[in-house]
């Protein structure tokens, strides 16, 4: 008989669920820049604000808010036109 693996507990509460993000890096199922989840994903995105933000990465450590994703990338370097 085999024996099932662990159950991942993913908090509710955002603050709380990114608090675990920032003390186990890599944490999948939580945003490591805002706490989402599946269970309390981003709200008011897309162009009517209708949408909710999804997973921007295979590691699911990374949402789709805009926000989220600008942080990830890091500052964006504007280049001169010749």
């Amino acid at each position: 008989m085999s024996k099932k693996p662990p159950q991942r507990t993913i908090p509710l509460d955002r603050s709380a669920a990114l608090e675990l993000a920032k003390r186990k890096p890599g944490y999948r199922g939580i945003c490591k820049h805002c706490g989402c989840s599946e269970f309390n994903a981003c709200t008011g995105l897309g162009f009517l604000g209708d949408e909710t933000c999804s997973w921007a990465n295979a590691e699911q450590t990374v949402c789709s808010n805009p926000e989220c994703l600008a942080k990830e990338r890091g500052p964006v370097k504007m280049r001169g036109i010749a």
